[in-house]
């Protein structure tokens, strides 16, 4: 099934959608060049799919892409950036030890 991933800028969170279902989310707050990631869940029927990988990849490619540093309070988003070291140079390098990064 097709799967997408949309940046829902009203209600602060990038969604994941499995057809036209949504899968999952990662909200976030925005200040100034930064964007804090707060929560990211999937719904359990949709677990075990990689559905949080891809939205994790898309978040931190657009945060890439709009040349955004990333604060990853979320503890998912904050593992993956561990396991996928190539998006670590997105978190500020002050704060990586906070972070455990």
């Amino acid at each position: 099934m097709d799967e997408h991933v949309v940046d829902n800028r009203q209600a602060r969170r990038f969604e994941i959608y499995h057809g036209d279902d949504l899968a999952g989310f990662a909200e976030y707050h925005l200040r100034g060049n930064r964007i804090a990631v707060l929560h990211t869940e999937i719904v359990p029927r949709l677990k075990g799919r990689g559905l949080a990988g891809k939205l994790a990849r898309h978040m931190l490619d657009d945060a890439r892409r709009r040349r955004r540093e990333v604060l990853p309070y979320c503890t998912f988003i904050r593992w993956w950036i561990s396991e996928h070291p190539d998006y670590l140079d997105l978190v500020p390098h002050a704060l990586r030890a906070g972070f455990h990064l």
